[in-house]
């Protein structure tokens, strides 16, 4: 996929992705690096086409904390994703 010294783009295009970004890169208060592909955040799942779910899979997306209002999870509800989604 990529070298240990490249960085992998931290936008993730996908069709009905809101803003789907991956956190990898970022240093941690302790002088560590957060490792690429492990942790992701968007604006929301409720769009997400076909092929996106299909670009999702190997990156083993799990679990979904969906923190949006639940009247918003009501009306743009989150695609089973092959993830444990929370909607805590």
């Amino acid at each position: 996929m990529f070298s240990s010294f490249e960085k992998p783009s931290r936008v993730l295009p996908l069709e009905g992705g809101v803003n789907f970004r991956d956190l990898g890169g970022y240093l941690t208060q302790n002088d560590q690096q957060v490792r690429w592909r492990k942790i992701f955040r968007c604006g929301h799942l409720g769009d997400l086409t076909a092929i996106d779910l299909d670009a999702l899979e190997p990156l083993n997306v799990t679990p979904v904390h969906d923190f949006r209002r639940e009247e918003e999870q009501q009306r743009t509800p989150s695609p089973p994703i092959r993830a444990t989604v929370y909607g805590d």
